[in-house]
């Protein structure tokens, strides 16, 4: 028989063994735990509507529309149905190619419309999409595969929209880079650069921010000019030195993908001398860059112009003035003249 002290020290031994078997229980279980993405169908009116569910930061769930595509390889075109009696008037196509997006605007539409429509014909570039209502519009987004040109056709109650490469509707493209975390003064000559532009026989793609408005990186930047095989890329920044003495323009390249009759160091050469010369300025000459991502991951010739230096305040007062960034504007586009009178036909 037992004694009392031998019972008690025999269930203590069983009571530690036992809760050693259930932590490990417990941690077995929180290991192999798995968290699963749900994925609903909402009945709208007897109608499907293919909902997804997306977990974001926060813990706050977001609900996503999805487009439906039916490829019909009988068709050149990507046929989007429409309500009737929506006309011209009441549709917006926006191309978002920085974020390789075309956005489809439907004033007055509900997502309701949508519900049972497919998008039918040439979805080949198409890689989904989603619609969604914003201030009584209905905006459907579709993700491309690429950076296209979209050319739409409204008929018979439908919209037509056809895709395709830069390169098959422009023979001149040029690519001018103006990163978001430059000074407000790189921003103001794009905008002067816009609104100057008249050639129509040259196609000019500016890197913008992404939808979300954070700046694109530098690999999304270059990337476009690469992708759209540009005939030039135009990189512009301000800059500023220890010495507020120093003042200037100045043309960064890198000749690494040598290019015979035009390449990186002919362009910053034409672009450094017409700018100079609109402002009346001061050239520093060109700079051979290693560095800059923009300049070594180009395949295309690319230049950075550093308009001036902000840390000079005379130079910093002249850059902040419409007129003074009107004459850099008309300079970088002289320049895209003569640089054409230069490239290989």
């Amino acid at each position: 028989m037992l004694t009392k002290q031998q019972l008690m020290k025999k269930t203590a031994i069983i009571s530690v063994a036992f809760s050693i078997i259930a932590l490990s229980l417990v941690f077995y279980f929180m290991k192999n735990q798995v968290f699963a993405v749900a994925t609903d169908t909402v009945s709208a009116d007897t109608d499907t509507v293919e909902v997804t569910r997306e977990q974001v930061s926060g813990g706050e769930v977001t609900e996503v529309s999805r487009l439906q595509l039916e490829e019909d390889a009988q068709q050149a075109y990507l046929n989007i149905p429409l309500e009737a009696g929506l006309g011209a008037d009441r549709i917006t196509v926006e191309n978002h190619y920085m974020d390789r997006q075309v956005w489809i605007g439907l004033k007055g539409v509900t997502e309701a419309a949508y519900a049972d429509k497919k998008l039918t014909g040439n979805t080949g570039h198409i890689k989904g999409g989603t619609y969604e209502e914003m201030n009584g519009t209905l905006w459907l987004k579709m993700d491309l595969d690429g950076v296209f040109e979209v050319k739409s056709i409204l008929e018979n109650g439908a919209l037509y929209i056809n895709l395709l490469s830069p390169r098959e509707v422009y023979s001149r493209i040029v690519v001018i880079d103006a990163p978001y975390e430059e000074s407000a003064v790189v921003a103001d000559v794009v905008t002067r650069l816009q609104e100057m532009t008249k050639d129509p026989a040259i196609k000019i793609y500016y890197t913008t921010a992404s939808q979300d408005g954070t700046d694109q990186r530098v690999a999304q930047r270059v990337g476009l000019a690469n992708e759209v095989k540009a005939d030039m890329l135009i990189s512009l920044c301000t800059g500023t030195e220890v010495d507020s003495s120093i003042y200037g323009t100045t043309a960064f390249y890198n000749d690494t993908y040598f290019i015979p009759a035009f390449g990186s160091i002919e362009l910053a050469d034409i672009v450094e001398r017409d700018v100079v010369t609109a402002i009346s300025g001061k050239a520093l000459g060109l700079t051979f860059d290693k560095n800059r991502e923009i300049l070594t991951q180009a395949t295309v010739p690319a230049v950075v112009l550093q308009l001036g230096y902000l840390s000079n305040a005379q130079e910093k007062k002249l850059l902040e003035r419409n007129d003074y960034q009107e004459k850099i504007a008309a300079g970088i586009l002289q320049a895209i003249q003569d640089a054409y009178k230069v490239i290989p036909q």
